[in-house]
């Protein structure tokens, strides 16, 4: 029996050809796909790698097990939540940091806010019994922290989220601790400003004396003045703008305080003061402090005006992080579908991509 021919070739060693072809072909698309794939993560995360370094020894360790929360939600909805296993007392995290900002450790029950800046090494010292108080810090950010602590066991600014009364005001919900609460509703106008000014002048008085004889980084010292001043601003906006038919203030005289603080501030990005802040004076301005809610209210109107205001007013990182709430907003209210248009403008004009991981 002949061999049958193909182009000179046996068909036998034809069919191998065919299979080894495939073979390669396959591999390539596998090798393709996963390439594309890997290319498309790092496209969705910004490619980012570790850049900050947080160890600690603690000594008396009986859990083994430590938790640390980076939250960069405000810049591309990502809330890191990391555990490291404690080996020897050691423990080692590292993770990725752009702006200079608090992170929280947490440890059985306890928990401890940290200031960091991007690429810094911080190293702590402790107790394990005594966690926070007994931290010792080592590195960049020592000074920084044991400022913090020293300013928060004086100034608690941050408290349970379950303690914590909210009021609409244009779009923006107005957050308020209950004790601040209290405070708001029963101070008339004059004794309220007189107030907030004093606790103000406190902190401030606590930061400069405490800068004046021990070292704390620029980025510290000005993430701090933010810390301080726009958590009185924003105070005094909530006090004005939601309560200010209740106590019938002078909106003119009283709304004056707002040219005490910039509304552009690209460094104290990091403070959540400074973040709310933003979205309130914004909210203020665009709607005015007399309008009241109206059934003819469009929510995607009320947020258009308040993109474009940002649009004009504002600049770089603060710009690119204020816009991407407003289109975050816009999903939240279902009022996307009318904004298309500035929303796909964001995407392909916002020069600072890491926050368009935020809206997409």
């Amino acid at each position: 029996m002949k061999q049958g021919f193909l182009g000179g070739k046996p068909s036998h060693l034809l069919s191998v050809t065919f299979s080894v072809l495939k073979n390669a072909t396959l591999l390539s698309l596998v090798v393709f796909l996963w390439s594309f794939s890997r290319s498309n993560i790092q496209a969705q995360t910004g490619g980012r790698t570790p850049n900050t370094v947080i160890t600690g020894v603690f000594k008396g360790d009986l859990m083994k097990i430590i938790h640390l929360t980076v939250d960069r939600a405000y810049i591309d909805s990502d809330v890191k939540k990391l555990e490291a296993t404690i080996e020897n007392d050691s423990f080692r995290f590292e993770f990725y940091l752009d702006i200079s900002q608090k992170v929280t450790l947490k440890y059985l029950r306890n928990t401890a806010d940290i200031y960091i800046e991007p690429g810094e090494h911080l190293h702590i010292d402790g107790d394990a019994n005594n966690f926070y108080y007994s931290f010792k810090f080592s590195g960049p950010s020592a000074g920084n922290n044991d400022f913090l602590r020293i300013f928060s066991q004086k100034h608690r600014l941050y408290y349970s989220k379950f303690k914590y009364f909210k009021y609409k005001k244009g779009i923006v919900w107005y957050r308020i601790h209950r004790d601040m609460d209290t405070d708001i509703r029963q101070k008339e106008p004059e004794v309220y400003t007189a107030y907030m000014g004093e606790r103000r002048d406190d902190m401030m008085e606590i930061l400069e004396g405490y800068s004046g004889e021990n070292p704390l980084t620029e980025n510290f010292k000005l993430f701090m003045w933010a810390e301080i001043n726009y958590y009185w601003a924003y105070h005094m906006l909530t006090y004005g703008y939601a309560f200010g038919f209740f106590h019938e203030i002078d909106f003119q005289d009283f709304f004056g305080f707002m040219y005490e603080v910039p509304l552009q501030n690209e460094r104290a990005l990091g403070s959540k003061f400074y973040r709310d802040y933003l979205r309130g004076a914004v909210n203020y301005y665009c709607e005015g402090p007399k309008k009241l809610p109206s059934d003819d209210d469009k929510i995607w109107e009320q947020l258009t005006k308040q993109f474009q205001y940002g649009e004009k007013e504002l600049e770089g990182k603060v710009k690119a992080y204020f816009l991407s709430e407003i289109i975050r907003e816009a999903y939240g209210q279902n009022a996307i579908g009318q904004m298309m248009d500035i929303y796909n403008n964001f995407l392909k004009n916002n020069p600072h991509k890491e926050f368009n991981y935020k809206v997409m």
